[in-house]
């Protein structure tokens, strides 16, 4: 689909500047632009890639894409530009905006419609509609493979059982209890196959965010930014890894555990 922004003076005035004859067909103006894949990443993320066919009479000026959960996608939702470059762009969505305007995250389990769009002189040109989902998070691989239900923290390795999960103020917490040390991880939404990233509040967390709490005498937490690799072992059953975190304790305090859950 292509709109045009006043073609009948674009082509008038082109034949009396002497640029060149007008086209015969009014979409030769026009880019043309088509989704050609989209990729289910480990954050629980989706990157969807575009190409461009044909530039169109003008240099492109600006490309992208838009997301809806249910309708055809707009201009006004989810509008995100990306960089073009060897005739392709892509675009990484891990959330849409709802009509009252929060923030939702993508769920592997739904549906969702994307648009391409291109621009140049002349005007713009969408993509047909893309409808992607449900998809398959993949599976992670852990750069560290500690025993299993093991808490290891400076020079100490300590076995551990694990409760949980139990529901508190909307995050879904796990605990690991030890004779030494005890650790809660408490993340934003049920467990599934991805990366969670610690934060460091347990408040307002998203659904791929986790906050990891330490007891050894005092209580300390996982700093902002570590990693947390959950995978599915089997159904409703999950491994869940964080390798060398390093915490509010500080240095030499690094983190590392391995338990299993239910989700």
């Amino acid at each position: 689909m292509k709109k045009c922004f006043y073609l009948f003076f674009t082509a008038l005035a082109l034949s009396f500047c002497g640029c060149g004859k007008p086209l015969d067909n009014v979409d030769d103006y026009f880019p043309e632009v088509k989704i050609v894949s989209y990729t289910p990443e480990v954050d629980g993320s989706v990157t969807i890639v575009a190409e461009i066919s044909d530039q169109g009479a003008s240099d492109l000026e600006y490309v992208g894409m838009c997301l809806s959960e249910s309708r055809t996608p707009t201009s006004l939702d989810d509008q995100k530009l990306a960089q073009l470059s060897n005739g392709r762009f892509s675009v990484n969505y891990s959330y849409f905006t709802n009509d009252d305007g929060s923030s939702i995250d993508l769920n592997s389990d739904d549906t969702y419609k994307v648009r391409a769009f291109a621009t140049n002189g002349h005007g713009y040109a969408w993509s047909a509609v893309f409808e992607f989902g449900p998809w398959t998070v993949p599976s992670v691989e852990a750069p560290c493979a500690p025993t299993i239900n093991t808490i290891n923290y400076g020079s100490g390795t300590f076995s551990a059982f694990t409760s949980g999960p139990s529901t508190v103020s909307s995050t879904y917490d796990y605990t690991m209890n030890s004779s030494q040390a005890d650790v809660k991880f408490a993340f934003g939404g049920p467990l599934e196959t991805g990366v969670f990233t610690t934060a460091s509040t347990s408040g307002f967390l998203n659904a791929h965010q986790v906050y990891v709490q330490l007891t050894i005498f005092n209580i300390y937490f996982v700093l902002p930014g570590s990693l947390v690799y959950v995978n599915e072992i089997s159904e409703n059953q999950f491994e869940v890894t964080i390798c060398d975190a390093s915490t509010s304790l500080g240095s030499g305090s690094d983190f590392t555990a391995r338990f299993i859950a239910n989700g």
